[in-house]
């Protein structure tokens, strides 16, 4: 009696346990914010300044997480779907402030490379004769005699006749 008490408690406690773990894992999922579209800019734009421009386009802003070097915005697209975008200091991909990116540009000019034409030659000959014979020979012909269809039969019971 005492074992059937101890055994529906603890389930009823691991059951209790699950769903307050499955609550705080759905909470926390929430406040992350995966983007599918990074952009990159020389200046993080402000929360009021992204909330106009989405109140511009009919959007609505639903979170934003913002840190030192980035802002993560979640938008409600006019259609009902949601769009992450992440907007990320330039300064955060170079790892130094006011870094200059420096293309290297030959000192030479690239070669010129000039293909002359080429000369194509037409040459016309006469059709062999097979080309030109007027009667064609073909299958079942070509291969000898033809037979007509040859048929074996055998039949069973009476086909009429006489009395």
């Amino acid at each position: 009696m005492n074992s059937k008490k101890l055994i529906l408690t603890s389930a009823l406690a691991l059951t209790l346990l699950g769903a307050i773990t499955i609550a705080r894992a759905s909470d926390s999922v929430s406040t992350q914010l995966v983007p599918n579209q990074t952009i990159y800019v020389p200046r993080i734009p402000t929360p009021a300044e992204l909330t106009k421009v989405a109140a511009a386009q009919g959007s609505t802003v639903s979170q934003i997480n913002q840190t030192a070097d980035s802002i993560t915005i979640e938008y409600k697209l006019p259609s009902g779907q949601l769009s992450v975008v992440a907007y990320r200091s330039i300064a955060s991909i170079e790892g130094v402030e006011g870094a200059q990116a420096t293309v290297a540009t030959p000192t030479t000019p690239a070669p010129t490379y000039v293909q002359p034409p080429v000369e194509r030659t037409v040459i016309y000959t006469e059709a062999p004769d097979y080309y030109t014979s007027p009667y064609y020979y073909g299958y079942p012909y070509y291969y000898g005699p033809w037979f007509g269809p040859v048929g074996l039969s055998f039949g069973f019971g009476w086909h009429g006749g006489r009395r």
